[in-house]
């Protein structure tokens, strides 16, 4: 029964002394040895004020504690990286695995693309009709100002690349609410809407490179050119087409993170699974970068371009069109659909405005106001 006792004793106190030992370790490396992909801020505890904060202490302390536990975030990569390598899984909700290594954006709380994919959370008639009233008011009260207006949706890369989506999904529904809403603004309007899913499509089919990141949410730049060209064609802008010969597509050199293989926590070991291009030989008359800013980037040409100037309200799928927009305008301004405000209009005083939206982002189109505050 000592023994028992004993022994039981040496296993506390060599827990305790491992315990001890890796809180020292960490105080010591944990500058470098931090590897974590988590886009967050740590739990904070909260102060004691009340009867009520102090029920409450227990369960903060422990959220707190655990935020900070050594070795925390090396042991989560350690798990992905198993789940991934050992399994082809994860246990994210925010990404799945796909075919040849491929990965997937599946938040349900941030835009639902898969359920988009699948053909759900249709437009009722009713709202198809607001929707377009809605727009056409918008386009109508521009064009009154004199001011061009043109709505783009990019294509999710779930709706793109489904062929390597992962086997459990199945194949994309044939109806679903993008092309649903699409279809019904051009058989009862006549809105600029685009939806270069074909243009991609083709250029899938006829290109070795990919048009979309293999481990990020995001089209990359070949997809981006061919986004733009059919954004520029409905603007009057011919640009070569991306077989044409005229345009060279080479690999940048860059080692891309991609956002999925962070959301996976695996951002440093996929690093450069995403593969950057570098896209020439159209005219890019002389383009200057005038400064990013919060939420936006400000470009002019000044050699030859388009007289125009463009207002883009948009998401970051409009990163990857930027050089490509940018240099056939005289000018041209990006803002964050959330930091809009409608006195920007008056300020940069556009000849178009341009609302550019990802798929899965669709819902943004309905609350799109130009009077924003």
């Amino acid at each position: 029964m000592r023994s028992k006792k004993a022994g039981l004793r040496v296993i506390y106190a060599v827990f305790l002394a491992a315990l001890c030992l890796s809180w020292a370790v960490w105080l010591m490396i944990s500058g470098t040895a931090d590897t974590s992909d988590e886009n967050r801020k740590l739990h904070e505890l909260k102060e004691v004020h009340s009867l009520e904060d102090y029920q409450k202490f227990p369960a903060d302390f422990e959220a707190f504690f655990n935020d900070r536990i050594p070795f925390r975030n090396e042991l989560i990569t350690l798990k992905s990286a198993a789940d991934y390598y050992l399994f082809n899984t994860t246990s994210s909700e925010r990404a799945a695995i796909g075919k040849d290594g491929w990965l997937f954006f599946t938040n349900i709380n941030d835009g639902n693309p898969i359920a988009r994919y699948h053909g759900y959370a249709m437009n009722t008639e009713e709202e198809l009709r607001n929707i377009a009233a809605h727009l056409v008011e918008i386009r109508d009260e521009l064009a009154e100002r004199g001011i061009e207006f043109v709505i783009f949706i990019a294509p999710d890369k779930e709706r793109v690349y489904f062929d390597k989506m992962p086997e459990k999904y199945g194949p994309p529904a044939e109806e679903y609410c993008t092309k649903q809403l699409v279809d019904y603004l051009h058989a009862n309007t006549d809105l600029r809407v685009l939806y270069p899913l074909e243009e991609l499509m083709a250029a899938k089919a006829k290109l070795s490179e990919p048009i979309y990141y293999k481990t990020d949410t995001h089209w990359n730049q070949i997809g981006g050119y061919i986004g733009a060209c059919a954004l520029l064609k409905e603007l009057g802008i011919q640009m070569p087409a991306y077989d044409s010969g005229e345009i060279t597509i080479t690999e940048s050199g860059h080692e891309r993170i991609g956002d999925l293989s962070k959301m996976i926590g695996l951002g440093a070991q996929l690093k450069g699974t995403s593969v950057d291009y570098t896209v020439t030989g159209y005219d890019t008359h002389g383009i200057e970068n005038l400064g990013d800013f919060d939420y936006g980037y400000r470009y002019r040409a000044t050699e030859g371009a388009d007289p125009r100037k463009i207002l883009v309200i948009r998401d970051s799928f409009i990163i990857s069109m930027l050089p490509y927009l940018s240099s056939q305008f005289s000018g041209s301004y990006y803002i964050t659909f959330p930091a809009f405000k409608g006195d920007l209009i008056d300020e940069q005083q556009p000849d178009v405005i341009i609302f550019e939206c990802v798929e899965r982002y669709q819902n943004n189109i309905k609350m799109f106001d130009i009077h924003a505050e």
